[in-house]
């Protein structure tokens, strides 16, 4: 199987982040890094069985950093966006879709 080359995004701010258009981004995964207070990541950009627009949360710990993958890419058929708790605390593994 052949590699694929990711984009590794850290989230620098807690304002919401697009990271590709509406149809054009996969996610991977991401890293959540430890913290005082568990860091929330709000992925927008997938859709329910209806097509109503969806997001998705993931938290992270305040004992050690949260690695979260995939066994596939996740396709977002919305733009796909983050939105962090908190500043520097998560790096989120995408692409583009080809």
């Amino acid at each position: 199987m052949q590699p694929v080359e990711l984009n590794a995004t850290v989230v620098e701010q807690t304002t919401a982040l697009t990271l590709a258009s509406a149809g054009e981004g996969n996610l991977f995964g991401m890293t959540i890094l430890l913290n005082t207070a568990a860091v929330t990541v709000d992925v927008t950009g997938f859709v329910d069985e209806d097509g109503d627009a969806k997001t998705l949360r993931f938290t992270g710990s305040t004992t050690a950093d949260v690695h979260v993958t995939f066994p596939y890419p996740l396709y977002a058929p919305g733009a796909l966006t983050v939105t962090s708790s908190v500043a520097d605390k998560a790096v989120i593994y995408w692409r583009k879709r080809v």
